[in-house]
């Protein structure tokens, strides 16, 4: 089945964009959207054509959305971001570093205890 879907073409750049930053196709990186919107039980069995394809707008705004919002926090921070990961380089140099199974652990437990706070998002 072929859907053709006409999209703004502010959205259609960013779709672009993520493709190409995952290098893949754009129209594989839709496909990918797609298919997890209907496994996430988000788009009813038997959605007509025009329900789908808004249902699949809406996955895709929502996704550059967090997209925009992940890279405006990216710039806004970045000095706080870049000084983190020196502080991180210049432990690692003097042997303050943490080894890889008990950050992940750590990690772990902060995931654990963040979700607990955030029930309604999903991992």
């Amino acid at each position: 089945m072929t859907l053709t879907i006409n999209i703004h073409p502010e959205t259609e750049r960013g779709l672009l964009a993520k493709a190409q930053a995952k290098k893949i196709s754009h129209a594989g990186f839709v496909e990918e959207i797609v298919a997890r919107e209907v496994r996430s039980g988000d788009a009813p069995n038997g959605a007509n054509a025009k329900n789908l394809v808004e249902q699949i707008e809406e996955a895709l705004n929502r996704l550059l959305q967090t997209q925009e919002e992940q890279d405006r926090w990216l710039m806004d921070d970045r000095e706080v971001i870049n000084a983190k990961i020196r502080r991180g380089i210049e432990q690692l140099d003097r042997g303050d570093g943490v080894p890889g199974d008990e950050a992940w652990e750590r990690l772990q437990k902060r995931k654990e205890v963040w979700l607990k706070r955030n029930p309604a998002t999903k991992p």
